[in-house]
């Protein structure tokens, strides 16, 4: 029933309700009055107010690891929820998303293979609907490094009374160089040069006779 004015007294043709609750549907006639009296109703209008559409995410990044891709981004104003989608290519297509209804900033993708570069967009949503898509991010997994093979057939051969010549096989192809150390007796290692990935051998100078 109209029983009780939302509002009386107006002298403009337009008013905003903000006492409305969003997704709830409101029914509402206006009348007219002058020092004769209240008009009749006027036809009814009705509408149900809704929030925005969330904006976009923000700064979205793309963090690789060993068969992973970490990602982190901005909240959005209004989003209950947020989607991740990827590509194996700039620019999408972005139409099945990797993941639905996530409520934090940040989504680990461990459905990726190292060596493969993945591009992802995040996009916001709420009651109204789903924001537009995020900035790209990409990244490519990696496997971590694997420590070389131990080097071998390693021989000492005494040059003289202060010298010592070391050679050995390299049996890695992956090592940056090779450390050499040395020690007397029970005394603990020391390090006394490193070489060149393609340096397999080391004169060892300035050695004391008879230790």
């Amino acid at each position: 029933p109209w029983t009780t004015p939302l509002a009386s007294g107006l002298t403009t043709t337009g008013y905003t309700d903000t006492t409305a609750a969003n997704s709830t549907l409101y029914f509402y006639v206006v009348t007219a009055s002058n020092s004769g009296g209240e008009s009749p109703v006027s036809g009814e209008a009705s509408a149900t107010p809704q929030l925005p559409i969330p904006t976009a995410p923000q700064s979205l990044t793309a963090t690789a690891g060993n068969a992973q891709v970490s990602l982190t981004w901005t909240s959005s104003a209004g989003a209950s929820s947020y989607a991740v989608y990827r590509a194996n290519q700039t620019g999408g297509p972005w139409t099945t998303p990797l993941a639905t209804g996530l409520t934090t900033t940040s989504y680990t993708d461990t459905t990726t293979a190292n060596g493969t570069l993945y591009f992802y967009v995040v996009t916001a949503s709420n009651a109204s609907g789903e924001s537009p898509a995020s900035i790209e991010a990409s990244a490519t997994p990696t496997a971590p490094p694997v420590a070389p093979a131990a080097p071998g057939s390693l021989t000492a051969t005494v040059v003289s009374k202060s010298q010592i010549n070391l050679t050995w096989t390299d049996n890695s192809a992956n090592e940056t160089g090779f450390k050499i150390e040395r020690k007397l007796g029970n005394a603990a290692w020391t390090q006394i040069a490193v070489t060149a990935s393609n340096v397999t051998s080391y004169s060892s100078t300035g050695l004391t006779a008879n230790k």
